[in-house]
């Protein structure tokens, strides 16, 4: 194992985080020259370095970015129907304040088991925000409290390709991978409601203040005129289909070639499911100016995600170029080694 290269390793990513957290360089600036200079100190050559980040920053944004703008969009347009308003109160109703942590952490669990996890966070971001602002948590403690639910699930249980391709490798029964995991998954999602709900209610960010000014003393009126606001049905449409969609569509399998499965494999897929969300979104708002509406919160939503998806890419690209050095295949065969 090059020791050289992993110590070169250690001390650029030693930097990079000190350089956005102690000394306020931007996190794309940080990423882009980290990944850079971690290249020539792991043994490549620095157009290979260039090379390998901007190939994995494009790979990684080809996954991510569609995605992203996507789900955006269909929270401009909640927020703009009063959706998501309605989606909060709801929610509150049915589970209370004291017990939303555990809903959002076993939201999480659930949704996370059937979708992507970036794809269901991107989706009920909005939600977590209007949440936290009606509940009075920090949105720390919501946020993390999903987070939680989702990464557990995300990493431990199939049909996550994930777990999936590990109990192929170790050649361990399904059955048993799933329910073994299934009972570490929640004590892992318990750990984290613990340190979300205990840990991180202390912190205030900036973001709290300004959800709270937005939304916490808000009402969804129940009409505008004459023009009805949207139902909680209605409301919940735009995020629940895209989920169902794309769970449905990863229990097809590749084998099935009739139209049905094709079909749903199609609409499973998270871009089409998402447009088709986005689809059912505009609906509500009103008919009249509805497409000139729709191409304003369009572009909003992509003003906001713009600084998230450059700095995704450059994270993209920092794990293009640690992944050529092959660093991460020495790292493993040492501890194989120790096996």
């Amino acid at each position: 194992m090059d020791v050289i290269a992993l110590v070169g390793l250690l001390i650029v990513l030693v930097l990079l985080v000190l350089a956005i957290v102690r000394w306020g360089v931007h996190p794309f600036l940080a990423l882009t020259v980290g990944s850079l200079a971690v290249g020539p100190v792991m043994g490549l050559s620095a157009s290979a370095a260039v090379e390998e980040f901007l190939t994995g920053f494009g790979a990684t944004l080809k996954w991510i970015g569609v995605v992203l703008v996507l789900g955006a969009i269909i929270g401009e347009l909640l927020e703009a129907s009063g959706g998501v308003l309605r989606i909060a109160d709801t929610v509150l109703r049915a589970v209370g304040r004291r017990r939303l942590p555990l809903a959002m952490g076993l939201t999480g669990y659930a949704v996370s088991i059937p979708a992507f996890v970036d794809v269901a966070y991107i989706m009920l971001k909005p939600v977590v925000e209007v949440l936290a602002a009606r509940s009075g948590r920090r949105v720390l403690v919501v946020g993390l409290s999903l987070t939680a639910g989702l990464t557990a699930t995300h990493a431990l249980l199939p049909p996550t390709p994930g777990p999936l391709a590990t109990a192929a490798i170790l050649g361990a029964s399904l059955g048993r991978v799933i329910l073994i995991n299934a009972v570490v998954a929640a004590f892992a999602l318990g750990a984290g409601l613990l340190w979300a709900t205990l840990y991180c209610r202390r912190f205030e960010l900036d973001s709290d203040r300004t959800l709270h000014a937005r939304y916490a003393e808000a009402s969804p009126p129940e009409r505008g005129g004459d023009v009805a606001r949207p139902s909680a049905l209605a409301s919940f449409a735009p995020i629940l289909l895209p989920l169902v969609l794309i769970a449905a569509g990863s229990f097809v399998g590749e084998e099935r070639t009739s139209a049905w499965a094709l079909a749903l494999r199609y609409a499973g897929t998270p871009l089409v499911a998402l447009l088709l969300g986005m689809v059912v979104a505009t609906l509500s708002l009103p008919r009249s100016g509805r497409l000139g509406r729709l191409r304003e919160l369009t572009g909003r939503a992509i003003e906001r995600c713009a600084v998230v998806m450059m700095i995704t890419g450059a994270g993209g690209g920092l794990g293009g170029v640690i992944k050529a050095s092959g660093v991460g295949d020495q790292i493993a065969g040492a501890f194989e080694g120790l096996a």
